[in-house]
């Protein structure tokens, strides 16, 4: 039995061996092998996804541009793609060579960039334009958009003001150019002026654009002195429906490049000082250097680790759901947005709800009316204000009781800062709302009018309540402040568009634009003291026993615009952009009331020139050549007129009146606009299909006419003058690269480089000049004619005067052994206040390096930032109250090497229990930092599995942020330094859901 149904499996399986032979014959004589060559107009490309259409079979060209794939013999079409190239299908149709010729992608050329009022081909743009990804940006756990443009694009310096939760950076672009106006650059948000973009959701962006000469930024005028900044929003289109869920979760931390003082280190800091203080010079017994409270936590080895109470680790979360979809006559895309940061300082934090909505709907075939909603709220938490007195608090002072109660002073009667911290409230609430509504009307073919319109509206509270039982409070039962402004915005522009291209060779585009704007601000005060209790804090402050004078301020500022551009290109080759802006200020003087800002850019596209036929490995060659001006309105409103100040004057006992006397201030009916005029040169190119591309920038840009203050004598009735005068310059080098050393199916790897130095230069001042004839100095400000300006002005660190030097004939006789020595810069045998030298605070150059690898669903990006030369002042090393008190050994701060007689040290002076002469000369140090800013490593789930799902494409990913900085200047972190709030370190989670 057995026997017979083993005869009878052996047959079926011989059946079967037969029947899965002829299959695979027939199969194979169904299935042909194609060979053949890849290649563009440079040679062999190797690479190149070769894939069969409808089907997981593919295979990539070799070295030699060849490939080799089976397909079946009819039906079969095969698929081309290259990164940069347009993809092609090809049938097979029983061919078993197939040669292929790939074609550059036009469209990467042809790519539309936003250039203000219009958008242009990328391949036409005339002016300097950087344009930033934003996906790029969004690596950065932050709120501050200005952080994340960091290292994105060339000619962009961002540090940051405040690295607190909700805090802000300030953003150079091309350097400073204004002595008392602002630097900080015009924001565009969707053709709209802000005033920042922070309250912006980073989910929402599509794209930012960064203008940054003359030409590109003279269409707007008065305002683009120091650069624009243009958003875009994301928008729906028609026929799809896009769902985007994005979510992360952060953990922070706190990172530093030096040590304070432990506690014994403290101890024997605190005798050493008192020894350097005693008559004999030997150490002085412990019972007078340490009071009990000291002596008994140093007995009992029971240090308090200041910072450790006063900074912990903290969480980020952000939870954002946008949605885009639309008809052929409706499109719309909203988002929620929600982003929670608890703070590494305990009662800071920050949350921040947004949302958005941008509708497009077509009212007839020949009119679009739009409108864009932005509504954010902001709870911002702030720490007290000196909370940075960790830093000094020595270690053998108590933050506890021995029952745990939280002491308000130390053993050495100073007020505890984790005691304040606790018993203060302050806090910041925002709400924005901006609304534009536009009106889109084609009146003939080519022919095109705009009506753009918006109200932005700010409202800023702060409250603040320090109790009782705050160092502060308690002298007066308790201190409230209020604080409200309000800020609207009103804009109108009428915008006329012509565009028309004539025959192949001649294309015309022609922009005219008015529009007029209205600023109001308005700011009331209200402070008060004496509480019964603390129970309602600030809400109280109606009771308060002492209610202080109410302050109230309010401006408004106007300005009326007209602009014109003409942007003519011939034969695809030549391109011509003119422009001119005009724009008329109520903030200036009546003589003076409007300001003209004229630009014109050439582009010669060298690659499409027949001479450069032979060029094969260049893809890509433009010169670009711009001038212009554009101007700076950085001036409050009303300084131009003659304003009064008020005095109050008591007459008897009850009668109290107020009177009004003119300022110190000669108002000046010809103060008009700071202008600044720009040269540019660059030079775009390409190789390989844009492989290898890039741009190298020359700039030179003079800023006339500065607002600054003239003394005048006071025999007037003045002391002082708003005037124009003085002159910078601002010239320098940017470098932008973007390679793709590898670029296969599977495999990829991105890198782009952006280097740029920028010079700054004061020329000329307020016309003074000395005794000699020669332009004299600004001390009192610091500003000096062929210098930056951002600068210190101090004596010059030389080391510390040792044991056996020749003091007593030096340039500084009276020192000791220990003391700091300055260097004698004039060299005239003594230390006066002409041997002080100017100190440049800005970088020399800043640059960037980021990479992206990809292979398969997996991703992983590197970035980091550099950047070199200046000098930053660090407080905690001289400033009493920030710790530079450390060196009497009342304090802590950073631990030194500091000079002894057995330890003849050159970088810090003998410990003495009187503040050393010129310490502050030893507190500028190299702020030149090297970061690892961002490491990021995601995965992409294979879209067969999502899609089961309903998901069209799900990403994970974790990050870490901020992971090393390599600087000698000793701090929380290369821009907050040691005494703000810390630069936080860290390591994010995240999801992005694509439905």
């Amino acid at each position: 039995m057995i026997l017979k149904q083993v005869k009878q499996n052996s047959k079926r399986l011989c059946v079967s061996l037969f029947a899965f032979s002829v299959s695979v014959m027939i199969a194979m004589a169904q299935s042909i092998q194609v060979k053949g060559n890849v290649s563009d107009e440079l040679g062999t490309l190797p690479g190149v996804n070769v894939q069969v259409k409808g089907t997981s079979s593919g295979t990539s060209t070799d070295a030699a541009g060849n490939y080799s794939i089976t397909v079946a013999k009819n039906g079969a079409v095969l698929v081309f793609s290259y990164v940069g190239c347009i993809t092609q299908e090809v049938a097979v149709n029983g061919k078993t060579t197939i040669n292929v010729t790939m074609k550059g992608d036009q469209q990467i050329l042809d790519e539309v960039v936003v250039v203000g009022y219009g958008v242009v081909k990328k391949s036409d743009v005339t002016g300097s334009v950087a344009s930033v990804s934003a996906d790029a940006m969004n690596v950065v756990p932050t709120t501050d958009i200005n952080e994340m443009l960091r290292g994105q694009a060339a000619g962009i310096q961002v540090s940051s003001s405040s690295s607190r939760p909700g805090g802000s950076s300030e953003i150079l672009i091309r350097g400073r150019s204004s002595l008392k106006g602002s630097n900080a650059p015009l924001y565009i948000l969707d053709g709209v002026p802000v005033d920042n973009i922070d309250d912006v959701n980073s989910i929402d962006i599509k794209s930012v654009e960064v203008l940054k000469d003359a030409s590109a930024q003279s269409i707007y005028g008065a305002r683009a002195a120091n650069g624009v900044i243009l958003v875009t929003t994301r928008r729906g289109e028609a026929g799809k429906v896009v769902v985007d869920l994005n979510t992360y979760y952060s953990t922070q931390w706190v990172q530093r490049n030096f040590d304070y003082y432990n506690g014994e280190e403290f101890a024997q800091l605190r005798r050493e000082a008192y020894r350097t203080s005693s008559s004999n010079g030997q150490y002085v017994d412990d019972s007078v250097v340490f009071n009990p409270a000291m002596l008994k936590a140093l007995n009992e080895q029971n240090f308090t680790d200041w910072e450790n109470l006063m900074i912990g680790n903290s969480a980020i979360q952000k939870y954002d759901l946008s949605v885009r979809a639309g008809t052929e006559k409706t499109k719309f895309a909203t988002s929620f947005g929600y982003y929670n940061n608890a703070g590494m300082v305990p009662t800071s934090g920050y949350e921040r709800f947004t949302y958005r909505l941008n509708v497009d709907q077509k009212i007839y075939k020949t009119l679009t009316m739009g409108v864009n909603l932005l509504y954010a709220k902001n709870n911002q938490s702030l720490e007290n204000d000196n909370f940075y007195k960790m830093v000094t608090m020595d270690p053998l002072s108590q933050a506890y009781d021995e029952e745990g109660n939280m002491l308000s002073l130390t053993g050495d009667q100073v007020y505890s800062p984790l005691y304040d911290i606790h018993n203060s409230y302050n806090k910041v609430d925002t709400k924005r709302m901006l609304l534009n509504v536009y009106l889109d009307w084609e009146i003939i073919k080519g022919l095109k009018y705009r009506l753009n319109t918006s109200i932005n509206n700010r409202d800023y509270e702060r409250t603040q309540y320090l109790n009782s039982k705050h160092s502060v409070g308690k002298n007066s039962q308790g201190e409230a402040t209020l604080e409200n402004r309000t800020n609207e915005e009103f804009l109108i522009e009428n915008i006329l568009n012509y565009s028309k291209e004539f025959n192949p060779n001649h294309n015309i585009d022609v922009t005219l634009m008015q529009s007029a704007n209205r600023i109001d601000n308005a700011k009331n005060v209200t402070a008060g003291s004496g509480f019964n209790n603390d129970l309602l804090g600030h809400n109280a402050i109606s009771s308060a026993k002492i209610i202080k004078t109410p302050q109230r301020t309010q401006s408004r500022r106007t300005l009326l615009s007209y602009m014109g551009r003409v942007r003519y290109t011939l034969m695809d080759k030549y391109v011509l952009t003119a422009s001119m802006r005009i724009d008329g200020s109520s903030v200036f003087g009546a003589n003076n009331k409007y300001g003209y800002f004229p630009s014109a850019a050439l582009a010669w596209k060298i690659d499409k020139e027949q001479f450069m036929a032979n060029f094969k490995d260049l893809s890509t060659l433009k010169l670009r050549l711009s001038y212009g001006s554009v101007g700076n309105q950085g001036l409050d409103p009303y300084q131009s007129l003659g304003v009064v100040n008020s005095y109050g004057m008591l007459f008897g006992e009850n009668n109290y009146m107020t009177g009004y006397l003119p300022s110190s201030q000669l108002y000046n009916p010809n103060l008009k606009w700071e202008t600044s005029t720009s040269t540019n040169v660059g030079l775009d190119f390409g190789f390989f299909n844009e492989r290898i591309s890039g741009t190298v920038e020359y700039y030179n840009t003079i800023t006339k006419d500065l607002l600054m203050t003239r003394a005048l004598n006071e025999s007037s009735g003045y002391s002082s003058q708003m005037v124009n005068m003085g002159k910078v310059r601002n010239r320098g080098v940017e470098v932008s690269l973007t390679g793709y050393p590898i670029r296969t199916r599977d495999f990829s790897w991105a890198i782009t480089v952006n280097w740029s130095k920028n010079k700054n230069e004061i020329l000329a001042l307020n016309g003074e000049v000395d005794a000699k004839g020669n332009p004299k100095d600004n001390l009192v400000d610091k500003w000096f004619i062929g210098k930056p300006i951002s600068v210190y002005y101090d004596y010059q660190f030389d080391g510390i005067w040792q044991t056996g030097d020749d003091i007593a004939n030096s340039h500084m006789p009276s020192a000791k052994p220990g003391d700091i020595k300055l260097k004698d810069v004039i060299d005239d045998g003594e230390i006066t206040p002409d041997d002080r030298v100017v100190i440049a605070r800005d970088p020399s150059w800043i640059g960037s390096l980021s990479n992206t690898v990809k292979y398969k669903g997996i991703d992983l990006g590197i970035d980091l930032y550099m950047t070199h030369g200046g000098k930053r002042e660090n407080r905690t090393l001289h400033f009493y109250d920030y710790g530079g008190g450390s060196i009497e050994g009342k304090m802590n701060g950073i631990k030194q090497d500091y000079w002894l007689p057995e330890n003849p040290s050159n970088t810090y002076p003998r410990p003495s229990r009187t503040t050393p002469k010129y310490l502050s000369s030893l507190a500028y140090q190299d702020a030149s930092y090297f970061r690892i800013r961002n490491i990021i490593l995601g995965y992409t789930l294979p879209n067969t599995l999502t899609k089961k799902f309903y998901v069209e494409k799900l990403r994970v990913y974790t990050s870490l942020n901020n992971i090393y900085t390599k600087t000698k200047f000793l701090s929380y972190g290369p821009e907050a330094g040691s005494n703000g709030y810390p630069e936080p370190v860290s390591f994010t989670a995240g999801l992005n859901v694509t439905f």
